[in-house]
């Protein structure tokens, strides 16, 4: 594997039944990027830890974030330079939370509100029905309009330990895809499959010009934690 896959855990990091975990001991050239405190996130430290991760590598970048993480790295692809943006061979965001719902992290500081656009990226965002933290579709509201590919993967709980996905071969193999293209073409998401219906880089209606900054806010209707 010639790209790396770097992983961004949420709140308290992924526990050894995690899909994230079985991957990082599963697949060799995938790493969790460490952060500076994973009890009590502070979303500047947590997207400084991704900056550093990213450019810590030697070249194009796979990464895939779940729950607050993703939150973590939205904040991070707003403000990124674009040399940054160009490293990003695809980028996942899975169960991505609402942090101005009923089960946000009190803990979590600084994280809302959201970027209401990101800049053209190759970006894919999945999600479960019936999430706790992420309810009344937020994770495919937020897809559309970041310019995400969008998948659904019905009624799956966090898409974490307790939804019972294992080693999560299915999503796996997605990125596995993402990886070959990376070494053929030089990225881009995987066509059809798990990457939705929008597969190119900002497919939505709400992405930022190339090499602009993509920050304008998307509020929550509740105070930011």
């Amino acid at each position: 594997m010639t790209c790396p896959v770097l992983l961004v855990p949420g709140i308290h990091g992924s526990g050894p039944a995690h899909w994230q975990s079985r991957w990082e001991a599963l697949h060799p050239g995938v790493q969790r990027i460490a952060q500076h405190d994973w009890d009590r996130p502070v979303c500047s430290e947590w997207a400084a830890g991704i900056e550093h991760a990213v450019r810590a590598q030697a070249g194009p970048v796979v990464l895939v974030a779940h729950s607050l993480g993703c939150l973590a790295l939205a904040h991070w692809l707003a403000d990124a330079a674009p040399q940054a943006l160009a490293r990003l061979a695809a980028v996942v965001m899975v169960a991505v939370p609402d942090p101005g719902g009923p089960e946000f992290p009190e803990q979590a500081s600084g994280f809302a509100p959201l970027p209401a656009r990101l800049p053209p990226l190759p970006l894919a965002v999945w999600s479960s029905n019936d999430d706790p933290y992420s309810p009344n579709g937020f994770g495919e509201r937020m897809a559309a309009a970041w310019g995400a590919a969008h998948r659904s993967f019905g009624a799956r709980g966090h898409l974490n330990a307790d939804s019972g996905l294992g080693d999560w071969a299915e999503a796996w193999a997605w990125v596995a895809a993402a990886l070959n293209a990376q070494n053929r073409i030089g990225g881009g998401l995987p066509g059809g499959g798990l990457g939705g219906s929008g597969v190119g880089a900002g497919a939505g209606s709400g992405t930022a010009g190339a090499g602009t900054t993509a920050r304008g806010l998307i509020g929550t209707g509740a105070a930011a934690t």
